[in-house]
Parts: structure tokens; sequence; C-alpha cells
């Protein structure tokens, strides 16, 4: 559902309420243009400077409550309160790997492209001369006087698939200046014991989900009636399967020595209980 927020005379942000789910929009009731930046206040950056570290898709315990400001009037600040859809499940709050990925803003204003997982922080490197103002999920909400902005969702739910964010600069005169953020579900172990099972030889089962394809995969050379290969279809970046490709010496649990590199770099090197029946 789409939720609106009223920008009141005189520049007025209401403390608004949303759903995870819902797309949030404002309507500007005021006589002048305003441009709310979610999540974006500590982005602004001088030539020569590193932003603040920025979580493009977080994954907060609800409810969460985010406080913004005006881009073109600092200012002027609002809250948003996000919480869980209704009957959706209890979310714990997902983790944030402590090292940010650095995109650079080279000359002229030109921000690199990224690719990262749904854990990772980054940050800008501002290698112009110029102050920049990167706005993740942020571009298209300036908004005119009795105007509206593009709605925008701030905190989706966990990724099944690659997730681009645009984002633009929020200072006036640098419009044109665009740059994108690819968003990839973390590499993760499936759940365990993983079951494959001698009545359906060659069916695939999942063991690792996420990532970005292609994957790197060392073989178990111990368990030679296993194979680990990317997850079909291939190049989707939906994470491994095991598959049963000869006759088993036994029945029960054994422990496969997973080893793979997704294509961020990303590693699992793990031992991995597969129930056999």
């Amino acid at each position: 559902m789409s939720v609106r927020i009223k920008i009141g005379s005189g520049a007025s942000f209401p403390a608004t309420t949303a759903n995870q789910s819902d797309l949030v929009f404002w309507y500007n009731d005021d006589k002048k243009p305003h441009y709310p930046v979610p999540r974006c206040e500590g982005l602004k950056v001088a030539a020569g400077g590193t932003t603040s570290a920025y979580q493009p898709i977080p994954q907060p315990a609800f409810p969460v409550t985010v406080q913004y400001v005006c881009a073109l009037h600092p200012g002027e600040t609002g809250d948003l309160t996000v919480q869980n859809d209704p009957g959706g499940p209890a979310q714990a709050a997902g983790t944030v790997n402590a090292t940010p990925k650095e995109i650079a803003i080279g000359p002229g204003g030109t921000f690199a492209s990224i690719d990262v997982v749904q854990s990772d922080n980054v940050v800008w490197k501002n290698g112009d001369r110029q102050t920049h103002w990167p706005v993740p999920n942020c571009w298209g909400l300036r908004v005119n006087p009795q105007a509206v902005s593009n709605d925008a969702q701030f905190f989706p739910p966990p990724l099944s698939a690659p997730l681009p964010i645009s984002y633009g600069c929020a200072i006036e005169g640098h419009e044109s200046e665009r740059g994108s953020i690819n968003v990839y579900a973390d590499f993760t172990l499936a759940a365990q014991p993983v079951t494959v099972s001698s009545a359906t030889p060659y069916a695939s089962v999942p063991i690792a989900t996420g990532g970005k394809s292609p994957y790197v995969v060392v073989p178990d050379s111990s368990v030679p009636y296993l194979s680990v290969s990317e997850t079909t279809p291939v190049g989707s970046s939906t994470g491994l399967s095991v598959v049963l490709n000869a006759a088993p010496p036994s029945t029960g649990t054994i422990n496969y020595e997973l080893n793979v590199t997704d294509a961020l770099g990303n590693p699992i090197h793990q031992s991995v209980q597969i129930k056999i029946t």
C-alpha cells in the first residue's frame, strides 16, 4: 500500500508510521520545494573526504524510526517509523560486515558502480574538487509545491534476487550525476542437515544460498558420490546445490567439506551435514 506524508505550510514534516512493504511518498503543500532524504544525512561529503557508512538494504528489527532531513533546507527534519507487516514473522536484526566497501566519486561527479551483499556497508570517497551528496533510495524525492515525489521503500523484505539501487546527488545543479549499487543476498549455508535420497538420484538440493554468480567450487574428493554446482538457472545468483551422482556406500549422515567462493570474493569453507536416505 502507499503511504502519503504531507509537507505542511512552513515545511512541517509530520511523524508518520508505515509497514515494511509500504511505499512512501511525499506531497508538498508548502510554497517552496523540499527534498526529504531518509537515512542519507551523513552522506554529504566535501572534496577529499569520506562519507559515513551506509548499509544499502538494512535488515532491522522492527519497529525502527528513521529521521530524515530536507536536502534543500537542512534544519527541516521529520520522523518515519517503519513496523513489521501485519501477520509477518518477527524479524531479528541482520548482520553488518565491519569493513565497508568504498565507492569512488571521480572528477566531474562520476560515481562508480559497485556490487555488494545485503550485510555490506558502503562509504563514498570524494576524489572530485566539489562537494557531493549521494542519496540512495532518495533520488526522485525532491518535490515542488503542490506536487508529489516518487515513492520509495526503505526496508525491503530480505532479498531473493539481485536488487539494483539507483541514486543521485542531492545538491542543486548536480541532477545529472548518477550511480548504482547492486545488492545481492548474503552468501550463507542452507539449513542442516541437507537431505539427499538414493530414490531420486541427480535431484538438486540447495546447500548454500545467495552470493553472486559465478561460483568457484573445490570438490570434496573424499565424497566422490556427491557433487556441488550452481543452482539452476546458472547465472541467477541463487546459490549452490548438491547432487547425489552415484550410489552411496551407505545411508546415514556424513560431513561434506564445502569449499566455495562467489564472484564477490565471499567464501564458505565449512563442514556441512548431509543426510543420505
